[in-house]
Parts: structure tokens; C-alpha cells; sequence
């Protein structure tokens, strides 16, 4: 009795709880994804995840412990055809994702790579986003200034932070919007390092302005970077025991990860955490915070789960309740009709045999491997001239994005296998340059992040993801192999113009008769046109 009466004095005292709940749901990486997966089991779209964030806030709402949040970290563009068929990249989807009640999204490299897309989150964001300071880009800058100062630097975004007051526990929270060093050039915009963002005067005066008791980062930054912990480092130098969560992205996996400190401890009030790709899950996590001397502070680390995207496991979270609502019908009503409109069932063609993009279970080269069966038959029978030049590819690992899969192959189905227009380019090399170029791949795994004793990591054969238990592809990908490769040779490489940035600059300083240039290719061919190009003559139904 005396333990009450303490504490409900301490509750009047105080004038808030001194114990509460952040119920936080997070995404990542959409990609375009909102129509669910045909191919795979995970039959849950982003309607259906609407009727479930309605019904789970509804619940949340009558809870007096419970604060609810949902958070996006970047990349919700390029990947199907809902983003990638429509006039502006990305229209479509900002236009289904506004249905959702987020708390705060952030800008990521696909976005970044898109001048439309770009210029439509800044100077359209009114339209795209319920509120006025949801996008939130703290790093990621309008402009081309780059000397300017951070007091005078400009969001691309609505925002460089955004705060609220979780009014249950009145709780002041600040949400930042982190992009990685990204390097590659951006019309109408560029990137500053975050962590000398964090040390500048403008930043230290938004803490010392806001107080907040809760920090969270949008980081479109894969969690086994070390900017993350870099990130943590800097914010924990002005906040020495705010608890700051680190909503990473990027790397199209689900893990998470404890904040490492200066000393190499493990700090009790940081946690990073990242929920894959493409909707296939989103996490959930319960944030268990407790309150004394006038601060917040987690009573436990964070434990987040993930949450396949099927009807009945997002059914399952709300104690098998539907998860059907009006809004959620209404915006697959909107999905349906865009599908409709764009084409995206049509059929294209009709596959013998599923391809695996990632890694086939027997092996690349073997007659299951994608990327195998698109530089051994698809290049050289829709792409390569007939006119007995030595022709080969030297291909990113990642330019198919999507299983090749048995049956019919819709339109939407080369979308999600090619999402980037990027054409093919030509460099003409001898046989000594291409074992220059090979080298790119030294020490450089097809998953290149290591995972260390602090990390957690699942990995899931999805397809779209790296195949757990199958040997990694490298990350380049030559059309024959090394044995083959004659040194005084002349060939003609096709590669893309994303990579051939890293190839030049590779082949100008250790080839042998440089300045080498990419060149390209006539008639102007991607993979997307390539594919359909072949179904057309070789893969009809």
C-alpha cells in the first residue's frame, strides 16, 4: 500500500508516467513493393499493412502505457512497376504510402539518383507527404553550394529534424534523417557527412534548443557500416544518456546491432535496427521506457521482431482480428486500377524453368543461374552485333533484381528483374585490361558486410535477397571465364553506366593504353529491353 501511495504521489509530482511504451514499426527499402508478391507466398500488399497499422493504432490508442509510432528509413522508389512505369519515378507510390499515418520517412540513394524524383520531394512535398515536416533529410541538401554553412544549408526534404511530444508520457522527441556519404552526383542536390553535421555549431544548437528526451535517426545507411556507430559516437558526445535509436536501411537485410562505445562497451541506451526489403517484413519492436530524476531512459535494450508480409501473420498481431478497413480497401481499389492502366499483366512471354538472380542452388553457370542465362544466351542472341568482334559482359551482380520465374512472365515481372534505365555501354579492352578489371572483386564478396559479435543478422532465401547457404556471388560478374581470357586479345565489354564509372577509373590507372572511354551503345539498350526483347523471339507462350 505504501508502494502506492509513492507512486501515484510521484505520478502528481512529476505530472507524467514513470513507466511507458513506444510501440515503433519500421520499413525500409519498399522499392516500389506495394502490391504484395505473386511468386512467393508473402500475400500481404500495402493495403493490407494500412489495415493493419489502423487496427493496431486503434488498440494502441485506448492504452494509456502505449505510444505508437511508424517510421520509414529511405528507398521507397525504383524496383516494380508502380514506381518505375509511371511518368515521374516514384509518383505513384508517395501517392499509396501517404494512406499510411507515418511519423517520419527519409530520402535514400535511389531516390537520389533520379532528377525527377528529386526535384518532385522538394518542390512538390505539400502533396506527396499529410504533414509539413515528415520528410526529414538532415544531411541530404538542396542545392549545389556545397561551402555554405550548415546554418544556411536547405533541406532536399521538408525537413533537417522534426520533433513531437508523445503527449501520454509527455516525452520530446526529435527524429534526424541520415543518408551515407553517397559519392555519385546529384541534380539539384548533394550530401554532407553526417558526422561532421553532428559536430557543427547548427546541430549542437538544435539539441541545446529542442532538449529531447528521445533521439531517433532515420539512416539510410546499412547497419554494418561503421557511419552508424560514428553516428552514435558524436550524438552520445553531446547527449551523454539519452537513449538514440539508429533506423538503418540500405542493405536490404533484416538485423540489428548494439552501439559500441569509446571504451568498446556495449551502451544501454543506443540500439540500431533494420528491416529488409521490398515489404517482404517490417519490424516491430516495443521500446520499455522508465523515468527518474526527470529523465527517460529504456528500462531494456530493444528486442525487435520481424513480421512476414502474409495476411496471417499481420493478422496475427492483432490477436487475429481483420485487418480489413475501409481505407485499406480503397487504396487496393487504387492499386488494382494503376496495374490496370499501366499495362503491368501483360504477358510478355513464358519461361521453362525458374532463374535464380541471387545464386542458383547448383552454382553460377549452371542452367538455374539468372545471371548465367542472361550473359550466355540473352546478350549474345538480343544484344551483342553479328559482326565477328570479341564480345563480352562484365556485369554488377545486383543488375538483375528479381527471380526470372516459371510460367507466365508479366510486364510487371521484367519491372521487378529491371528497374534501372540504365543503358548498356562499350569499352573496347585487350585481354591484359579485363584481368585489370577482375581485381575490382579482391576482397570484395558479393555481401561485403561483416557481421561482428554485436550484430544480428537473418538470412533469408527469398530470391531477392542473398540465398542463405549458397555460395555468395562475387560482386562483378565476367560473361566467361578467367581461364579464357587470351592477354593481347581485343575484346568489346558491355557493361552499364553506373558501373562503368568504377571500370574507367580502374582501367586509367593500371591499363595499358589509357584514356580509355565507355562509349554508347546504338541502338540504346538496357536490360529491360534486352530481356523483352529476347522473350519476344525465344520465349513465347
Amino acid at each position: 500500500m505504501k508502494l502506492l501511495l509513492v507512486s501515484l504521489l510521484l505520478i502528481c509530482v512529476l505530472g507524467t508516467p514513470m513507466t511507458g511504451t513506444v510501440r515503433l514499426w519500421q520499413t525500409s527499402d519498399v522499392h516500389g513493393w506495394i502490391d504484395g508478391h505473386p511468386h512467393m507466398y508473402k500475400d500481404a500488399g500495402l493495403a493490407d499493412f494500412l489495415g493493419l497499422v489502423e487496427t493496431e493504432k486503434t488498440a494502441v490508442q485506448n492504452d494509456e502505457t502505449t505510444e505508437f509510432l511508424l517510421l520509414d528509413s529511405g528507398d521507397q522508389v525504383q524496383g516494380t512497376g508502380f514506381s518505375d512505369a509511371t511518368d515521374i519515378d516514384g509518383s505513384f507510390i508517395y501517392a499509396m504510402m501517404k494512406h499510411l499515418p507515418y511519423d517520419g520517412m527519409t530520402v535514400g540513394n535511389h531516390e537520389l539518383g533520379l532528377p525527377d524524383t528529386v526535384k518532385m520531394l522538394h518542390d512538390h512535398a505539400s502533396d506527396l507527404f499529410t504533414e509539413s515536416d515528415l520528410y526529414v533529410t538532415t544531411n541530404t541538401i538542396w542545392g549545389s553550394n556545397k561551402g555554405e554553412s550548415q546554418e544556411d544549408m536547405k533541406p532536399l526534404g521538408q525537413t533537417r529534424y522534426r520533433t513531437m511530444t508523445l503527449k501520454k508520457f509527455d516525452m520530446k522527441v526529435i527524429i534526424f534523417g541520415w543518408m551515407y556519404n553517397f559519392s555519385h552526383d546529384i541534380d539539384g542536390a548533394f550530401v554532407v557527412d553526417a558526422v561532421k553535421t553532428i559536430n557543427s555549431d547548427w546541430f549542437k544548437a538544435v539539441i541545446e534548443k529542442e532538449k529531447p528526451d528521445f533521439v531517433i535517426n532515420l539512416n539510410h545507411i546499412a547497419t554494418s557500416d561503421h557511419q552508424n556507430n560514428n553516428i552514435y559516437l558524436a550524438q552520445r558526445a553531446l547527449m551523454p544518456d539519452t537513449p538514440l535509436l539508429l533506423l538503418t536501411g540500405h542493405s536490404h537485410q533484416f538485423r540489428h546491432a548494439n552501439c559500441i562505445a569509446a571504451d568498446g562497451s556495449t551502451d544501454p541506451q543506443c540500439f540500431m535496427s533494420e528491416p529488409m526489403c521490398y515489404l517482404y517484413m517490417f519490424v516491430e519492436m516495443d521500446l520499455h521506457f522508465t523515468r527518474a530524476s526527470g529523465k527517460w531512459q529504456w528500462a531494456d535494450l530493444p528486442s525487435p521482431k520481424s513480421v512476414e508480409a502474409t495476411k496471417a501473420a499481420f493478422k496475427s498481431v492483432v490477436g487475429d482480428e481483420s485487418i480489413t478497413t475501409s481505407h485499406s480497401k480503397a487504396m487496393q481499389t487504387e492499386i488494382d486500377t494503376e496495374a490496370s492502366e499501366l499495362h503491368l499483366n501483360k504477358v510478355m512471354g513464358c519461361s521453362d524453368k525458374t532463374y535464380y538472380r541471387s545464386q542458383a542452388p547448383e552454382g553460377y553457370g549452371s542452367a538455374k543461374s539468372f545471371i548465367g542465362f542472361f550473359q550466355g544466351k540473352v546478350m549474345p542472341q538480343a544484344v551483342y552485333p553479328d559482326d565477328g568482334a570479341n564480345y563480352v559482359s562484365f556485369f554488377n551482380s545486383g543488375i538483375l533484381r528479381a527471380n526470372l520465374y516459371e510460367g507466365q512472365v508479366v510486364q510487371e515481372d521484367i519491372y521487378t528483374i529491371a528497374p534501372f534505365p540504365d543503358p548498356f555501354k562499350t569499352i573496347k579492352v585487350s585481354g591484359s585490361d579485363i584481368k585489370q578489371l577482375l581485381k575490382l572483386d579482391h576482397g570484395y564478396p558479393y555481401d561485403s558486410d561483416l557481421v561482428s559479435e554485436n550484430h544480428h543478422e537473418v538470412g533469408v532465401g527469398l530470391g531477392m535477397a542473398p540465398s542463405f547457404g549458397y555460395t555468395p556471388l562475387p560482386h562483378y560478374i565476367l560473361s566467361i571465364g578467367s581461364s579464357e581470357i587470351v592477354e593481347d586479345k581485343d575484346y568489346v565489354l558491355f557493361c552499364d553506366g553506373y558501373d562503368s564509372v568504377a571500370f574507367l577509373e580502374r582501367l586509367n590507372k593500371h591499363g595499358e593504353s589509357a584514356p580509355y572511354t565507355a562509349d554508347d551503345f546504338h541502338p540504346a539498350t538496357t536490360v529491360q529491353t534486352a530481356l523483352e526483347d529476347y522473350m519476344s523471339k525465344y520465349m513465347s507462350c
